[in-house]
C-alpha cells in the first residue's frame, strides 16, 4: 500500500517535470524561429509585447495541489481502525492462553480430566459467546480487507491513467525535440 503511495508522488513529480521539458521546448521553438528568419524574430517579439519568457517556471515556494488518492484515504482509515480494535482483539483479550495455540481454549475446557458438570456447561456457554465475538472480528477484518482491496484496485487504476498520459506527454516532448534538433542542424548547415 505504502509503495503505490510512494509510486504516486513519483509519477505526479514525472508529469510535472514533463510539463516544464514541454513549456522549456515551446520557449525553444520560439527562440528557434526567431532564429530562422527576422520576420519570425518579429512576430516572436510582438506575440508577448517584447517580453521575453523565463524558461523554467517552478516555483520551490508555492505548495503544490496534489489529489489524495483513495488508497491513502483508505490507510489512514486502516490505522485508526487498528488501533481501536488491537485493545479489543481476541488474542488480547483471552487471559491465561498462549496467543500462538489456538486449541489450548478447547483443550482447557474439554480435558478428560473434567466431568461435565453446571459450571462447565456454563463455561460451554462462555465459549460460544466468545466464538462469536471471534467471528465478529473476523468479519470486521474481513471487511478492512475489503476495502483496503477496493483501495488498492482504485489507486492501481489512477496510476494507469497517469502512466497513460505521462507516456503522451514524453512521446510529444520526444518528437518535439526531434524536430527542434533538426530545425537547429538545418541552421547551422545554412
Amino acid at each position: 500500500m505504502q509503495e503505490l503511495v510512494k509510486q504516486r508522488e513519483q509519477l505526479e513529480n514525472i508529469e510535472e517535470n514533463l510539463d516544464v521539458i514541454n513549456s522549456t521546448m515551446r520557449t525553444s521553438q520560439k527562440h528557434i524561429n526567431s532564429l530562422k528568419s527576422l520576420f519570425g524574430g518579429i512576430k516572436n517579439y510582438f506575440s508577448k509585447g517584447g517580453q521575453t519568457e523565463p524558461t523554467v517556471r517552478v516555483s520551490v515556494d508555492v505548495p503544490e495541489k496534489r489529489h489524495t488518492s483513495a488508497l491513502s484515504s483508505t490507510i489512514e482509515t486502516l490505522k485508526s481502525d487498528t488501533k481501536l480494535s488491537e485493545a479489543t482483539h481476541p488474542a488480547m483479550r483471552i487471559r491465561n492462553l498462549p496467543y500462538d495455540d489456538p486449541d489450548s481454549l478447547k483443550n482447557e475446557l474439554f480435558s478428560p480430566e473434567k466431568t461435565p458438570s453446571p459450571p462447565a456447561m456454563k463455561l460451554t456457554n462462555n465459549v460460544e459467546e466468545k466464538l462469536d465475538k471471534n467471528l465478529e472480528f473476523m468479519s470486521m477484518g474481513l471487511g478492512r480487507l475489503k476495502n483496503l482491496a477496493i483501495g488498492l484496485n482504485e489507486e492501481i487504476e489512477q496510476q494507469n491513467e497517469m502512466i497513460d498520459l505521462i507516456h503522451n506527454k514524453a512521446d510529444k516532448a520526444d518528437e518535439t525535440l526531434e524536430y527542434q534538433n533538426r530545425q537547429i542542424k538545418r541552421i547551422l548547415k545554412k
